[in-house]
């Protein structure tokens, strides 16, 4: 993803790799699933902490970025950012949720399990 600003009407893989990438791990399995196996990237020489950051470095212009569609769907349909092609990485990693039985986030930890569809009930028991 990056800034309208820097859309072109032919703008292909190919062409991104003549753009500022901001780096990210992920550049060289994009490439390849963008059929450019053996990609030579050139990356900003700023590394950002977090996605939030590399999305306001996006939208400001200094360059491209990795960035989930899901998570920054609201920045592309505001026109703060643009994603024109359809090549999207699975994720690598994951999050872990950890509580304490007696933790008054039990309620959150029940909620959070219905989003992904794991159900209300923990396969330990957990008091109300």
């Amino acid at each position: 993803m990056f800034s309208p600003k820097w859309a072109t009407r032919r703008l292909t893989a190919k062409k991104l790799l003549e753009m500022p990438l901001i780096p990210d791990p992920g550049w060289p399995e994009w490439f390849k699933l963008a059929g450019i196996p053996n990609a030579k990237p050139t990356f900003l020489a700023t590394r950002y902490s977090n996605y939030e950051l590399e999305a306001q470095a996006a939208a400001q212009g200094f360059g491209a970025a990795l960035l989930s569609p899901v998570l920054f769907a609201d920045l592309i349909a505001q026109g703060v950012l643009t994603a024109p092609f359809s090549w999207v990485l699975e994720g690598r990693g994951g999050y872990w949720l950890l509580w304490v039985d007696e933790s008054p986030e039990r309620h959150f930890v029940r909620w959070m399990k219905l989003q992904f569809g794991i159900g209300a009930e923990p396969p330990f028991p957990v008091t109300a």
